[in-house]
Parts: C-alpha cells; structure tokens; sequence
C-alpha cells in the first residue's frame, strides 16, 4: 500500500477526489450529542492519557479511538463490527477495525500507529472492499475514517459513481467532534 491513493483506487476500478467534505449531521431530539460524555471523554483524554505508554497501534485502538466509538454507540442507533472480515478477492480482503452499521449509513474506520497517508490507502481499499461485498440495497455513500487517535481524516465513497473523495479539511462554517460523525 506504498503507491499513491490515485494509483491504488485506480487499479481497483475507482475514481478520486481531494475535496473539502460536509458531513451529515441529525440532530433529532432522540440522538443529541450528550454534552456531559463528551466533557467526561475530554477530562479522560487529558488526564489519563499523559500517564499510559502509547506505542502500538492496538494500544491506540483500545485507549484513544475506542472510548470515542463507544460515546458515539450510546448517542446513535448503529451496530458496531469489531475486525470485521472482508473478503472479496486476492486484492481485497482482511479485516476493518471497526465497521458501523447506522440506520442510513455505512461507515469504516481504521486505526493507524502512524502515518495516515498510508492508513489512508487501506481505508481507501476498506471502503472499496465494502463497497463489492454489501448489497446494492444499502445507502448510496459510504463514509470512513482514518485515525491515529490524535487526528482524524474523513472520506466518502459515492457507490453509484465509483468515486472515493478524500476530505482535505473539515467544513470551515462548522465544528465537529467525532461523535457528530456518525448521526
């Protein structure tokens, strides 16, 4: 996965975009964000991670992005997939750290130790994964994420189009914390 993204979706049969990405965002009175889990997940970050040995990427996993996803499943009605298997072809298979399954969304999100440029290239083949595997029945976009715990990067595979379109930025109008992501 050490091509560049463009090289890689090509291969698989898929244009590619850098955009800026607006994502959706609902905000029925059923699923609002509940802003005292997110000062508790704040207080947590700042507290607890200075004192644990973050060095791998299942250390990440487990103390930075999984805290986040569990906030999130309390907030949405979604089915969260934990290494969820993949297998489409000799080029596309393994497992998705985690994979939701939102009333109106598909979303993937990898974990990454490091580098996001190359994380990027296997969400980008993740998303296009799922894509081959789901049924035509299921939305039409497919979101994903990309973290090292710290940062996040977002993309949108529009399956009717075969395009994957990476976001460069978030939306400048609008703040987002994580959790938003995914309602």
């Amino acid at each position: 996965m050490g091509n560049p993204t463009q090289e890689i979706i090509s291969a698989l049969g898929y244009a590619f975009a850098t955009q800026t990405l607006t994502l959706p965002r609902e905000t029925t009175e059923k699923e609002k964000i509940d802003t005292p889990l997110i000062a508790d997940l704040r207080d947590a970050y700042y507290t607890l991670i200075p004192k644990i040995s973050i060095n791998s990427e299942i250390a990440k996993r487990e103390l930075m992005i999984a805290p986040i996803l569990y906030a999130v499943m309390r907030s949405v009605d979604a089915r969260l997939d934990v290494e969820y298997p993949v297998d489409v072809d000799e080029k596309l298979s393994g497992l998705i750290d985690y994979f939701f399954r939102a009333k109106k969304e598909l979303i993937v999100i990898e974990a990454k130790k490091g580098d996001l440029e190359k994380g990027f290239n296997q969400l980008a083949a993740e998303m296009i994964a799922i894509d081959k595997y789901e049924e035509d029945t299921v939305p039409s976009l497919l979101y994903g994420a990309i973290s090292i715990g710290e940062v996040w990067r977002f993309a949108v595979l529009e399956r009717n189009n075969k395009k994957l379109i990476k976001g460069n930025r978030s939306d400048p109008q609008r703040k987002y914390c994580v959790s938003e992501q995914f309602m």
